[in-house]
């Protein structure tokens, strides 16, 4: 996110060959202010202009003219395109045929699901209304699915690991259904009900449930409707570490409960946080975890209580705290799948 902190180790370790990416929201808006994060970007860490690099990826770069994306270009930067997000929040999204027209490498992605699209599949789609309606079909199908396989690859620094069907590398394998004589624009054209098959490593995990004798064996898979058409997904895993055996079912149930749990915190009186104001309300804290009170390094005031407050650190704060006024339920969980 943007402003990154201070990135004089991040250059370092492009330096050593110890980093081998390096992403950054930047320019995500249409006021000056967002371009002006290009500025920020040149002039961050040490030397001057150092994550001006071939590992450095610009998420976004919405507000970004030619001027720009020249700079990229001259630099071996890349970009990564998120255009149902940037509609959604903007009206407006990155001027993609001016990167490419560049030179630069673009991948495409989804930014969020509460934003953007819910899939890839979903993301492409969007992705090529919005370059024949805006662009005049400036971008193929073929540069399109570029952007989600050896782009997306290229960005992540792993273009020797996978990316692309090649000998040697990983076999992350999306198998859809359509036009063979037309295969990038049955890719795009395509919805999760029109996946056959994916194998992420070689190891198949979903597809159409006649497929499904090629998942794996233990624990096995689940069966679902697919808008349609009948799929099975392998999710739950062997090994019972980090709660890797829960199934789809199981792990929707959880969700389930706990969006229910955050839907049932009332709102207290505010006077219980002192004030608060106007749009907020007075709950209990959630945002952080509480910890046990031996984890603070001194004993916590009255109406206080000790939280975890980053990965290794813990502080007293009050147990009460304003927040945004809920005004919408979070219970049920999102479908899988979205069919419309």
């Amino acid at each position: 996110l943007f402003p990154p902190s201070d990135p004089s180790g991040v250059c370092d370790n492009f330096s050593d060959g110890s980093t081998d990416a390096f992403l950054v929201h930047c320019g995500e808006g249409v006021d000056a202010a967002a371009l002006e994060e290009w500025t920020d970007l040149s002039t961050a860490g040490t030397p001057n202009g150092c994550l001006l690099s071939y590992q450095t990826t610009v998420t976004h770069g919405v507000a970004f003219t030619n001027t720009e994306f020249a700079a990229m270009a001259a630099a071996k930067m890349k970009l990564t395109w998120s255009p149902a997000s940037n509609i959604a929040l903007y009206g407006r999204t990155t001027n993609i045929p001016a990167a490419l027209s560049a030179g630069i490498t673009v991948a495409l992605g989804p930014d969020w699901s509460m934003g953007g699209s819910q899939n890839l599949l979903d993301e492409l789609r969007f992705a090529d209304n919005w370059d024949n309606t805006h662009w005049g079909d400036n971008i193929s199908a073929e540069e399109l699915v570029h952007m989600v396989t050896k782009n997306a690859a290229a960005v992540l620094g792993l273009e020797s690991v996978l990316g692309k069907l090649e000998v040697g590398l990983k076999a992350d394998i999306l198998v859809i259904g359509g036009d063979t004589s037309r295969p990038f624009d049955s890719v795009v054209a395509a919805r999760p009900r029109d996946v056959r098959l994916v194998m992420v490593g070689g190891k198949v995990l979903f597809g159409d449930d006649q497929l499904e004798a090629a998942g794996p064996v233990n624990p096995g898979c689940e069966t679902f409707d697919a808008c349609g058409r009948n799929k099975f997904l392998c999710v739950a895993e062997a090994s019972t570490s980090n709660l890797f055996s829960q199934t789809k079912d199981q792990i929707e149930k959880n969700l389930n409960d706990a969006l229910q749990d955050l839907d049932g915190i009332a709102a207290l009186p505010n006077t219980d946080c002192g004030s608060c104001p106007t749009g907020e309300s007075c709950y209990v804290r959630t945002s952080v975890p509480m910890a046990n009170a031996s984890q603070c390094a001194s004993a916590c005031a009255s109406g206080q209580a000790c939280f975890q407050t980053s990965a290794s650190g813990y502080g007293c704060l009050s147990i009460n705290a304003c927040e945004p006024t809920k005004t919408e339920a979070f219970y049920p969980v999102a479908p899988l799948l979205k069919c419309n």
